[in-house]
This record gives C-alpha cells, sequence and structure tokens, in this order.
C-alpha cells in the first residue's frame, strides 16, 4: 500500500533523504502538498483539469486590475505591490477555512464582523477576483483542492497522513478525507521518523549567550570546526529569525569558504542580483539617468564588465596599435559621462535619435552601442549583465536572478514595461533559493522546517525574547475576530495561534532531535549591538533546558543561567583581528608599520618638486590648502562630483563655454560685430545642450538667456577703445630660479594705451581677487612671469614682453579688478612654494598656511574646510 504524507511547503526529496539519515524506511511514502494531492486525485479518477491553473504571481495580476478599476476597494486596499499580495494571501486563508459553500460562507462571517465597511470591500475583492478567475479560465490552489473533493473518488490501496505538528488547512483535510476514504491519519514526527524512547538530549548538549547575534554566529561555526565529533555535514543549523540568520551565515561562508545550504533560502539584498537592482533603480529614478549613478552601475562589482567590454567592442572604437580594445576603466568612465549628460534611458528609439545629433567619436560610439543593449529593457540586462559569484555560492546569484527575473517580467505584463522598476524596493525583502542539504556542508534552515532536514547534531539560534516567539500581532486585513467567526479553532491563524505555533515547533523540534539520541545547542544573543539593548532569553529556553539537557530536570532560572555558556565580544578565534580586539579592550599597546596619512604639521618626508610643470592654477590652488593640493595633485584622488539633475549647465562647463566664445573675438581681432558674437556664443551652448540633453528644458533655456547677457557684458568688456590683442589663449613655458617649472595659457595679452596686461576672465558671480592682497593675484601674476621669461610654442608669437598690470575681468558683473605686477613679490611666493614642495610640506590651509598668507582673514579657512569635497579623508574630518 501506497502511504502519501499529506505536507505544505516541505521538499520530498529532503525529507526522505532525512528520513533515511535516521534509519526510518520511506520507500513506500510519498510527500504531497494540497494542490498536488487534489491534482493527483483528479488524474487518477480521469478528470481533465481544462482551466490554467493560476500561479501566485497570476493572483496577485489579477488582484492589482481590480483595485485599479474600483474605488470601493481602493479605498480600503493599496496598489503597491506588497499589499496587493498580502490581499491575495488574506483571501487565501480565509477560503482555506471554508469546507462548505465558499462564497455565502465567506459573505455571512465577514458581513456580521465589527469593521463591516472594511470587510465589505474584502467581499467585494473577493467576488471580483473569482469572477476573473473565471473570464481568464483559470483556477487557483484552493478552487483545485474544491474541484477534487466534489469529483474524486477515493484512491485505491493509497493511505493518507497527515502530521499532528503540522495539521493541514481544513479544505486540505477535507480532501485528504475524501481521497482516503476515510478520516486521515494521524502519525507524530516521533513516530514517522521511528524515533526511540529516548528523552534527553545526547551528553555534550549546551546552551550559550551570546555578546550579539554575530558573535552567536561565529560560536557556532567555532563549535563545528573545534569539536572532533562535529563536522560540517552532520550538524543542521536552526534560526528563529531565518533572514537575519542566513544572512550573517552567509557573510560566514563567503568571507571564509566555509561550504553552507541554505534550506530556509537567503535575504535577495545578500546576492549581486539585488546590488545590480539597486544601482539600476537609483540610475533610472533619483539618479535621472545621470553620470554619477550610471558609472556606478558599470563600475559596481555586480555588472558584469566581461559583457560589457564584449557589446563595446561591437562598435570598433578604443583600439590600441594591435587593433584590440583598450580595457581601462577610465574608458567606461568615459562612456558614463557622455551617456549621462545625453540623459540616455532604456527608450531605444530615443537612444538613437540623441546619438545621431550628437555627432561622432569613439565615446559616442560606444555609448550608442551600450544603451542598444539598454534598449532591451531591465529583465534582459539583469539576465544578460548581472554577475554571477565564482565561488560555490554563484547558485545563490543565479537562483535570485532567475526568480527576480521572473517577477519583474510578470509584474511588467501586468502594470506596463515602464512601471516594470517599480517592483525593485519589494524584491529587496524576499528570501530566496531555498535549497536542500548536501554533503560536506552546513545546512541552515528556519525552525519551522528543520525537522525535515535533522542532523546528528541540531543548534537552534535566536532564542531570545525579541526575536522568539515575538510580539503577537494580528493581520490588520482580517482580523483575530473575524478569523474566530470562520469556527475554525486551532486552524485559524490568529495572533495567538501563530504564537503557540511557533512555541509548539521549536519544542517539537528539539524534542525529536533528543529522541534520535542528538546532540542540541540552544543559544541566544544578550544584546542588540545595532541599538545596544539588552535582551533576555526566549520563555521556551528554561523548559527546553529543563527537560532535555538538566541531568535532573529540576533546574531554575539561576540554575540555567550558572549552566550557560558565555560568549563575549572578541571570544572567537576565527580572525587575527578579534585578537587585535581583544588587546585593545585590555589596553595593551599594539605596533605597526603603517601610520596612515601624514599629521597636518608633518612632513611627508620626500620631496615632491620633481620635473613636471605646474600652471597657475594649480600653485594657485596650493595657497588655498596645501593639504588639499597633496591629495589632489601628488597622491591623484580625484574629487567626488557633485550630481546635479535639474542643472542644464554647471559653473565650470560655463565657464569653459564663455572662454571658446572670447577665443573665436580674439581670433577675428576684435572685428566681429556684436550681433555676429552673439549668434556665434548661442550656436555654441545650443551645441553643448545637445551633447548634455537637460532634464528640464524651461531651465536651459533660462540658462542660454543668461549665458548671452555674459557674452554681451564680455563683449563690452573686450572691445575697448585703445585695446589690441597680441595673444589670446598662447602657450607659454618658463623655469623659475627656484627651480620650479611653469606652464600656462593667458586668456588675453593686450596692450591697452601702450601698456601691457595680462587680463584674465572670470564667470564668478562674487569678486575673490583683491588688489589690497597681492597674494589672491597669484595665477594673473604668474602669466606676467611667463609672458616675460617664458617661451611660446608659437614661434611668431612675441617674446620677452614687459608687463605693467594684471587684471581679473569679472564677465558676469562686469567688474574689472587689477593689480601692478610685483615680480620681486612674485618670487618669494614662488619660493615658498618651492619649499614646501622639497620638504614635502603639506599643512592644512587653516593651520601653517596662516604664516605664508597672513593677509587673509582666518576666519576663511573654516569655509575652506567646510565645503571641501576631500574633508572626508582629511584629519579636519576627525576632529
Amino acid at each position: 500500500m501506497e502511504t502519501i504524507l499529506l505536507i505544505s511547503d516541505v521538499s520530498e526529496a529532503e525529507l526522505l533523504r532525512t528520513l533515511s539519515w535516521h534509519g526510518a524506511d520511506s520507500s513506500a511514502l510519498r510527500v504531497m502538498n494540497g494542490t498536488e494531492l487534489a491534482r493527483h486525485g483528479l488524474i487518477c479518477s480521469g478528470t481533465v483539469i481544462t482551466q490554467k491553473l493560476l500561479t501566485a504571481q497570476d493572483r496577485t495580476s489579477l488582484l492589482m486590475d481590480i483595485i485599479e478599476a474600483n474605488e470601493k476597494i481602493t479605498n480600503f486596499f493599496s496598489h503597491e505591490y506588497n499589499d496587493v499580495n498580502r490581499l491575495g494571501a488574506a483571501l487565501k486563508s480565509m477560503r482555506s477555512l471554508i469546507t462548505g459553500d465558499e462564497s455565502s460562507e465567506l459573505h455571512r462571517i465577514l458581513e456580521g464582523g465589527i469593521f463591516r465597511e472594511k470587510n465589505s470591500a474584502l467581499c467585494i475583492a473577493y467576488d471580483m477576483y473569482i469572477k476573473a478567475c473565471t473570464q481568464v479560465g483559470g483556477i487557483d490552489d484552493v478552487m483545485l483542492i474544491r474541484k477534487a473533493i466534489s469529483e474524486c473518488e477515493p484512491l485505491e490501496d493509497t493511505e493518507i497522513v497527515i502530521l499532528k505538528e503540522f495539521m493541514p488547512s481544513p479544505v486540505e483535510l477535507a480532501l485528504a478525507e475524501r481521497l482516503g476514504g476515510k478520516a486521515a491519519g494521524e502519525l507524530s514526527l516521533k513516530e514517522l521518523f521511528r524515533a526511540g524512547k529516548r528523552t534527553r538530549a545526547k551528553a555534550g548538549s549546551s546552551v550559550t549567550r551570546a555578546y550579539g547575534a554575530s558573535n552567536e554566529v561565529k560560536n557556532v561555526i567555532t563549535k563545528i570546526l573545534s569539536d572532533k565529533e562535529m563536522s560540517l555535514d552532520n550538524c543542521t543549523v536552526a534560526a528563529a529569525d531565518p533572514e537575519l540568520y542566513s544572512q550573517l551565515f552567509m557573510e560566514l561562508s563567503i568571507r571564509f569558504g566555509i561550504p553552507m545550504t541554505f534550506g530556509c533560502g537567503v535575504p535577495m539584498s545578500c546576492t549581486y542580483t539585488a546590488e545590480f537592482l539597486r544601482l539600476f533603480h537609483r540610475w533610472q529614478t533619483t539618479g535621472f539617468n545621470g553620470a554619477a549613478a550610471l558609472e556606478e552601475l558599470l563600475l559596481s562589482r555586480a555588472f558584469d564588465r566581461d559583457k560589457l567590454w564584449e557589446v563595446i567592442e561591437t562598435a570598433g572604437v578604443f583600439k590600441n596599435d594591435k587593433g584590440q580594445v583598450r580595457r581601462t576603466e577610465g574608458i567606461l568612465k568615459d562612456i558614463a559621462r557622455t551617456a549621462g549628460e545625453l540623459r540616455l534611458n532604456c527608450d531605444a528609439a530615443r537612444t538613437r535619435e540623441l546619438i545621431a545629433k550628437a555627432g561622432e567619436g569613439d565615446c559616442i560610439k560606444a555609448a550608442g552601442a551600450v544603451f542598444e543593449e539598454f534598449g532591451k529593457g531591465l529583465v534582459y540586462m539583469l539576465e544578460n549583465f548581472c554577475t554571477v559569484h565564482h565561488n560555490d555560492l554563484g547558485r545563490l546569484d543565479k537562483g535570485a536572478c532567475t526568480a527576480a527575473a521572473g517577477a519583474l517580467r510578470a509584474y511588467g505584463e501586468a502594470m506596463g514595461k515602464d512601471r516594470i522598476h517599480e517592483l525593485i524596493p519589494e524584491l529587496m525583502t524576499r528570501s530566496v533559493c531555498p535549497e536542500n542539504r548536501t554533503a560536506g556542508a552546513l545546512h541552515i534552515t528556519s525552525v519551522e522546517k528543520a525537522a525535515f532536514s535533522l542532523r546528528d547534531h541540531l543548534f537552534i539560534v535566536g532564542l531570545d525574547a525579541n526575536t522568539f516567539p515575538g510580539r503577537p500581532s494580528e493581520d490588520p486585513l482580517v482580523l483575530d475576530c473575524d478569523y474566530e467567526g470562520f469556527g475554525a479553532g486551532d486552524f485559524a491563524p490568529t495572533s495567538s495561534n501563530k504564537i503557540a505555533k511557533a512555541i509548539s515547533s521549536v519544542k517539537d523540534l528539539a524534542e525529536l532531535s533528543a529522541a534520535l539520541g542528538g546532540r542540541l545547542m540552544l543559544s541566544y544573543s544578550y544584546l542588540d549591538t545595532a541599538e545596544l539593548k539588552k535582551a533576555n532569553m526566549s520563555s521556551v529556553m528554561l523548559p527546553l533546558y529543563r527537560s532535555l539537557i538538566d541531568p535532573e530536570g529540576k533546574a531554575g532560572v539561576e540554575e540555567l543561567e550558572a549552566a550557560m555558556e558565555e560568549c563575549g565580544y572578541f571570544s572567537d578565534e576565527l580572525e587575527a583581528d578579534r585578537l587585535i580586539g581583544r588587546s585593545f579592550l585590555n589596553g595593551e599597546i599594539i605596533a605597526g608599520p603603517f601610520r596612515g596619512f601624514v599629521k597636518p604639521t608633518e612632513a611627508m618626508g620626500v620631496n615632491c618638486l620633481d620635473d613636471r610643470e605646474y600652471s597657475p592654477s594649480e600653485i594657485e590652488e596650493f595657497f588655498y590648502c596645501p593639504k588639499r593640493f597633496m591629495l589632489t595633485r601628488i597622491l591623484g584622488i580625484k574629487e567626488p562630483e557633485d550630481e546635479r539633475p535639474f542643472q542644464a549647465i554647471g559653473a565650470d562647463e560655463f565657464g569653459i563655454l564663455i572662454h571658446s566664445a572670447m577665443e573665436l573675438l580674439a581670433g577675428s581681432g576684435l572685428t566681429m560685430d556684436k550681433n555676429t558674437f552673439l549668434k556665434k556664443a548661442g550656436e555654441l551652448f545650443d551645441g553643448a545642450m545637445v551633447r548634455k540633453s537637460p532634464l528640464a528644458p524651461s531651465l536651459a533655456a533660462q540658462e542660454r538667456s543668461e549665458f548671452l547677457r555674459v557674452a554681451e557684458v564680455a563683449y563690452g568688456m573686450d572691445v575697448r577703445p585703445g585695446t589690441k590683442i597680441i595673444s589670446a589663449e598662447g602657450s607659454y613655458h618658463a623655469k623659475h630660479p627656484c627651480g620650479v617649472r611653469l606652464y600656462g595659457r593667458p586668456d588675453r595679452i593686450e596692450t591697452v594705451k601702450g601698456d601691457c596686461v595680462i587680463g584674465d576672465f572670470k564667470s564668478g558671480r562674487t569678486v575673490k581677487h583683491d588688489p589690497d592682497r597681492p597674494k589672491t593675484f597669484i595665477q594673473t601674476m604668474l602669466y606676467a612671469y611667463l609672458t616675460e621669461h617664458g617661451t611660446n610654442e608659437d614661434k611668431n608669437a612675441p617674446q620677452g614682453l614687459k608687463v605693467k598690470r594684471c587684471e581679473f575681468r569679472y564677465i558676469r558683473i562686469g567688474q574689472t579688478v587689477s593689480l601692478d605686477y610685483d615680480e620681486e613679490a612674485l618670487n618669494k611666493i614662488l619660493e615658498q612654494f618651492a619649499d614646501c614642495m622639497k620638504q614635502g610640506l603639506f599643512p592644512r590651509a587653516d593651520e601653517i598656511y596662516l604664516q605664508y598668507n597672513p593677509a587673509i582673514r582666518p576666519e576663511k579657512y573654516g569655509d575652506n574646510c567646510r565645503y571641501c569635497k576631500l574633508s572626508k579623508i582629511c584629519e579636519k574630518a576627525g576632529k
């Protein structure tokens, strides 16, 4: 005779292997859930199922359409994906409690409830859902079970049994009685496993209190690896909070290469799939398809760059002398910047249009090729460009990718492809990839399912009062009083029944382990390290210890606490840094060769004055803050860029465009009339907007008007009577006697009424250069030195001119500030620069710098540090 075990959410292969592990006969046993048993019964009865069997995703899609189309339901139930899932689960839960006429019973009970308006909306949602299932020709799992109850005959030579600890729903129980031809047989877990009469856990069982869940998890691994009787594949870990503990165990598995399997699955957030989706979602939403968000996505570990380079190769760009593509991170950043400026997105037609307007260039072509792939949609990108771990955990990445792609595809079909990214935040909360245990790996699972993958040694973790059994909470959609109206007793998922079931599940699991002669290790975390709150042990801890571990079976709380093993902070030996941490807490001195960044008043101890050429702006930057100069110019640390998605054009880009316009004016010998000049300036701005598509066209129009206004002011300042341009943007080189090599391109070298003048355009709104403070004129004085002593790359350019004065021309506000050139003062400035470079001395602006530039008010330096983008890696941030 065949025996069918009716139980939900259990892998048949896993259970049968576990039974064999413990010596129980499983040869004639089959394991089915309610839906599988119903299909089996219908097939054996010769009944053909003509309707489509609806999945949970199909149910959610139908309910989304229903809620969107009915205002009475919308007032009570959110259209958010998570909330629709909860509504579907609540309807299924209620329907599973009814063994008679489903529709009339559900209406009668809900309409008699306390919150009638809410219950009325539930009834409407139910009626419309049943109608929608009929219209699409579908049948869900509850309908299928009811169909089997009404149409099937009892199965021949088949016994259907249930587990007392895992009772099915009333409708599933009715199915078992129908197909079994009599009341379903009942077995306990101990009877199923053929367990003996043993009531005590094996010697060596223990109870542990740990300083934080992380230390609790590491203590488990330490015990397994240090105990001769234990090995990874003869231990099972049952977690009271599977989501938290699976993540902690997975981190250990990745860091130390410890093989593990996860029967409870792992949080999606632990996989590369989650990182890929999170970055993709940010790029599409708060990143506004900008360069910074796209760069973060393309350069992340979750994006498979090998496949990305294969796409770039199809564009035939960025090739070296051998015809191979130069695979550098810098190229990817350039592509991201180009795509971000164009605001390319997943609209393939728009991408082609923008690429065609953007012109030629390797970055343009590469961005076009990459975004041809993006145009195929998020699901395609996830399936083809998401990285997979190269170790054993790659199976979890693949499973998570498959699960996420399936959910996104279904959501897109239901809600439209343009809304597919809305599902991403909800996906981050899911656990994915539950798997069977394998040889050689530690198995992590939940307390509820641990019995079906039980091994010789059982660890039950997370038994603190906050986690287990937790606080009772009722379903806000179907209140406890509503569930009680169904008369299902212990079957109803009320808050009290959930708590009772949780307590019962851990007791049943521990007793089964003891009956099978296994060791039982109980543990809990007595401190929430995130909030620094102490936690009490779970209420089940003392009864379990007293009945299964205590030799006399009479222990009280004091005896239990005395018998507990203590797992404090830094107590395990998994890592060397634990020893360092322990020594630190003990007040011991730890010495090492690495000292980190130099202190502000210390020298780097190396001569940084090499043969490179320094531009006037770089030297000016040094006197703004030597430490910042060291970080950016010596160590090569790049400043993080601010992403301002709604800004049509940045201040730096504005200045570059104005300089380009002024270069056109100089090239005409100042003969270009104002209207022609403004037309050329407008064309420059429009070209920039083609290369960088603004998110807000109205802002771009405002910026264009401002740009032309500034260009008109600049024209008036440049075309002055008695002014002749000698050189514009000419390249000059020189070497100062102190050893500093200089290079610069002065905006203007002019003769004004017979005097040689250096002019430098500034597009800022605030005048920062003061004739009373000569060191604020460092940049133009260096241009003057280059003009007098430097050589020009153009042999026809004037050489050896005598400069009279230096000017900064603020073209946005139409103001000029000037200072007579003093070469002796400049020599002192360059000598100070060379001295600091030779000594490797780079103090912060608010410290030693004051002795070099006492004319500037000290309070200015606070702002320098406050707004510096490198403050997080400078000592200033730590003070």
